[in-house]
């Protein structure tokens, strides 16, 4: 993916950060994993009904060779992340929104040396119930959940882990990993492989081939398989709740589920699409993509946004049953890209379950889609109270978090098992508040219930229910806790 200069700046002890958000010109995602915790991620014959609310902003993937930037440059001439003003007068903004007991970052920590190193964390993934990153070497560590060989070891055993471990079947150096409900792919010297559960044909070839065995009722690869048929050029790659979608050289494929019209191909199908298929209706110069429960969203050269898909809750940018919507198991969708209207010179875009968020010129966000203060379905409509934002992330329960320039984080939404790290799982806030006591942020991903973040010194800090990596059985962290060493 060519780099344009004037938006993106790799810093070079930085070169393969995750953003939420992505720039024109550079890959990554907008937004991060959501959290809800466990849900049904839908039955082949149509979506379920609960419809999550994640879109993690990834604002550029930048691989090590800096073909693509996951890492948002910083605003200032002088160098500096982020214009101070601006994000003093954000982070004022939310102070009286806090209603949680101030604490320490890593008050939550577990003992043991920390894990260091890591150059990138797992984006473009919401639904998740693993975590990885990535270090400077290209080799990557998962923790979390394993029931489907998710952990790239060769076994489902243990079923999970509180700990990082080396995903030990994966080639490199990897310069990127997203994750599906169930599966991961990852990606190296160009290709893309794929491992974990395969349900819906998510990781690249038919359900019961290609070393598929039976995962707890399910069909699991514990092998990471080659996946076939990609656009050419340096990938880069989005996984949702059941399918995943790769961007290269300005094309757009995906493959997995297209029961909600959620592979953009113009039609339904209520059997998985187990191979890469090209969308339809996306002007060349496919940017970034983004997915999520049963839609994605995609950036085009010219800062547009086309989403398709599910569209029950707005998610698509316009009211469902209307700009040629269709029916899918009685809810509104359209399997073919429609422009987002009112959206223009985007720099990233992200979707989580069934919301979608766009990072605009100006760093300002604009989002679209369910909202957790109404259950009427939200406009593009800009968020108040952020600034300088650099990367959005969103749990599969609607946390929300934003990174700033200035190397902070506000999240927002309800605090669903500590997922806004603000120190207490009984409040919520639909204004974003300022995590205390973390700073010096580089990227910020999340899982299912968990959100993480990369500081600038290597290091990772987790917060929420499950995938934190604290070496901590409960795995819950209701503030930011270090993740430990393997």
């Amino acid at each position: 993916m060519k780099l344009e200069s004037n938006l993106c700046l790799v810093r070079a002890l930085l070169p393969t950060i995750v953003l939420s958000a992505v720039v024109a010109g550079c890959g990554g995602d907008l937004l991060g994993p959501s959290a809800r915790g466990p849900t049904d991620s839908g039955s082949a014959d149509g979506p379920s009904a609960d419809g999550t609310t994640d879109g993690s902003l990834d604002a550029a993937d930048a691989s090590i060779d800096s073909t693509t930037l996951d890492v948002l440059s910083p605003d200032s001439s002088d160098g500096s992340l982020g214009d101070a003003p601006t994000d003093a007068q954000d982070a004022a903004n939310d102070a009286p929104q806090a209603s949680c007991p101030s604490t320490d970052a890593g008050a939550a920590y577990d003992g043991g040396p920390p894990l260091v190193g890591i150059t990138q964390l797992m984006n473009r993934s919401f639904r998740s119930d693993t975590m990885c990153a990535i270090d400077a070497s290209g080799n990557v560590f998962c923790w979390g959940a394993n029931n489907w060989g998710q952990l790239a070891t060769g076994s489902t055993l243990p079923a999970g882990t509180d700990r990082p471990v080396a995903a030990t079947l994966l080639s490199g150096p990897v310069t990127q990993v997203t994750a599906t409900n169930e599966g991961l792919c990852a990606v190296a010297g160009g290709g893309v492989t794929c491992w974990g559960g395969n349900t819906w044909g998510n990781l690249g070839h038919e359900v019961g081939f290609d070393g598929d065995m039976p995962c707890g009722g399910l069909d699991c690869n514990v092998t990471p398989v080659a996946v076939a048929g990609l656009p050419a050029g340096p990938p880069v790659v989005a996984g949702g709740s059941e399918i995943v979608c790769a961007v290269a050289g300005g094309a757009l494929a995906c493959w997995g589920a297209n029961n909600a019209g959620q592979l953009g191909i113009g039609a339904l199908d209520s059997t998985p699409v187990a191979h890469p298929v090209p969308s339809i209706a996306i002007p060349s110069g496919a940017l970034d993509v983004s997915v999520g429960a049963f839609s994605a969203c995609a950036l085009t050269s010219g800062g547009s946004i086309r989403c398709w898909g599910l569209n029950a809750d707005g998610e698509l940018g316009h009211a469902p049953g209307t700009d040629g919507d269709q029916t899918c198991n009685n809810r509104a969708c359209s399997p073919s890209p429609v422009a987002v209207a009112g959206i223009t010179g985007a720099l990233g875009v992200g979707v989580g379950g069934s919301q979608a968020c766009a990072i605009l010129s100006d760093r300002s966000v604009d989002c679209w889609g369910a909202a957790p203060q109404t259950t009427t379905p939200m406009p593009p409509t800009v968020l108040s109270g952020l600034a300088n934002v650099q990367q959005i992330t969103m749990t599969d329960g609607g946390c929300s978090c934003a990174l700033r320039g200035d190397g902070t984080v506000a999240c927002w939404g309800p605090s669903f098992q500590g997922c806004l790290g603000l120190g207490c799982s009984d409040t919520q806030t639909h204004s974003p508040t300022t995590v205390p006591g973390l700073a010096g942020v580089l990227q910020i991903a999340s899982t299912r219930s968990a959100t993480c973040a990369l500081l600038a010194d290597g290091h990772v800090m987790c917060w929420g229910y499950g995938a934190i990596g604290n070496g901590d059985p409960f795995q819950q962290a209701e503030s930011p806790t270090p993740v430990v060493s393997p």
